[in-house]
């Protein structure tokens, strides 16, 4: 999958060429996402880990096991942010989204086609049934992304979520199924 979301933007699976841009994205929003995205962030320390990152995000298109497509903006080759696919269930069949946007991106509606892009990307080319977003209760950012993007809220998950600090979290679970 590779889409253009407007003008100078396109959402596509990370690749090796990424390594540097991936690295400096996850270094300089560190401190945004740690808490979240604890395994990313904890994998993404240097350019060695980074490498070793995307071999696995990249073995995973493979098997089917997790993706992860990146935003990028085609006139300066930055990387503004990426989108996670995790925690797939074939007897539904179904899938989880994780998602984050660098700071300086935030508020432009990138987010919100990046995220509409991937999902008509899980409905129509890998024919899944329901997208499912976890995010923490206090993430509005977030919750405000998955509900402008066609996903309703389902429930609130007690402590379902330790975070990199070892803290757990209630998780709001939104879902949005295939119509």
């Amino acid at each position: 999958m590779q889409t253009t979301i407007q003008q100078g933007l396109i959402v596509r699976p990370v690749t090796h060429s990424d390594i540097e841009e991936l690295f400096f994205l996850i270094e300089n929003n560190r401190d945004r996402i740690a808490e979240y995205f604890p395994i990313t962030s904890s994998s993404v320390t240097n350019l060695a880990s980074t490498e070793q990152f995307i071999n696995r995000m990249t073995a995973g298109y493979i098997d089917g096991t997790n993706y992860l497509f990146i935003i990028e903006h085609t006139d300066t080759k930055h990387l503004c942010g990426g989108i996670f696919l995790k925690n797939f269930e074939s007897r539904v069949p179904k899938c989880e989204l994780g998602y984050f946007i660098d700071k300086q991106y935030e508020g432009k509606g990138i987010a919100s086609k990046a995220l509409q892009a991937v999902c008509t990307f899980c409905f129509e080319e890998l024919q899944l049934n329901k997208l499912c977003i976890r995010t923490g209760i206090d993430n509005i950012a977030s919750k405000r992304l998955a509900e402008n993007t066609g996903f309703k809220l389902e429930g609130i998950l007690r402590n379902d979520f330790r975070t990199a600090s070892g803290i757990l979290v209630d998780i709001a679970y939104y879902g949005r199924i295939k119509w």
